[in-house]
């Protein structure tokens, strides 16, 4: 997922506010998986992640939720 939302946001300007930011990987995490990141199950398969293994292939809400995002946006704030 880290690496598909890099490709996509390749040349993607960054966004004048953190506000704006957070629009943008909200929505391209969505557009990615096909469900919006407030999703109340745990996590999503997406095939094309799948790559063998026993979770393979599925993409945690929570994980974008509580690190995934933050993440994203403490080095937008510190860049």
């Amino acid at each position: 997922m880290w690496a598909e939302m890099s490709e996509v946001l390749a040349g993607v300007p960054l966004p004048p506010t953190e506000g704006e930011l957070v629009q943008l990987l909200e929505h391209t995490f969505a557009r990615l998986v096909r469900a919006p990141i407030g999703s109340p199950e745990s996590s999503i398969f997406v095939e094309r992640y799948s790559h063998g293994g026993m979770s393979t292939g599925l993409v945690s809400f929570a994980f974008w939720q509580e690190i995934g995002l933050p993440l994203s946006r403490a080095r937008y704030l510190g860049a």
